[in-house]
């Protein structure tokens, strides 16, 4: 049962050192946790829920204990612990916005764009980010759309590019289109 608790306990340490290392590099550069597989709030919330799970086998491991001190006291505070990050977990991941994202790559293989595409009732927008590295994006533009519209999954988009530059022209939801250029 101490094996359990000490592993519990050490794997919970790391998944919030984790998730708190992400918020602390995002805050200090300005940059955005991205993967090919996994955006920012998916790995946030995976991090808290994996927290707020090994301290739920923390606390139940402090019941089953024979020899722990003050056992009710560390098992409640253990508990709201547990309850807090998966809150924190929660609500890192709904703010309510259906999230897609996809990225472009220019045709020499060297620059990358992604765009992150979301709607909220009659609100939508397109969000365009540098991938810096296999890591982390860097915002670079914003595109709004009316009604919740969404012009990359619709197919309503052009990209071209010219050396490291990106022209992407789309629709805004009324028919009239926009072209972004992005400097990369």
């Amino acid at each position: 049962m101490k094996l359990l608790k000490k592993i519990s306990e050490i794997l919970s340490s790391i998944s919030l050192f984790l998730a708190f290392l992400i918020l602390i590099i995002e805050k200090i550069s300005g940059w955005e946790f991205y993967t090919s597989t996994a955006n920012r709030f998916t790995l946030m919330t995976i991090l808290f829920g994996c927290t707020a799970v090994f301290y739920l086998i923390s606390a139940i491991t402090v019941i089953a204990s024979k020899s722990e001190n003050k056992k009710i006291i560390t098992f409640i505070s253990r508990i709201i612990t547990c309850a807090t990050v998966l809150i924190l977990a929660f609500e890192i991941n709904s703010d309510g916005k259906e999230r897609k994202f996809y990225e472009f790559t220019s045709p020499d293989g060297q620059h990358s764009v992604v765009a992150e595409e979301w709607s909220y009732l009659l609100a939508g927008s397109v969000e365009l980010y540098e991938k810096v590295n296999p890591f982390f994006i860097e915002k670079k533009e914003y595109f709004s759309t009316d009604d919740g519209y969404r012009a990359i999954s619709n197919g309503d988009y052009s990209v071209e590019w010219q050396d490291n530059v990106m022209s992407i022209t789309m629709q805004d939801g009324n028919r009239n289109y926009k072209t972004i250029n992005i400097v990369l």
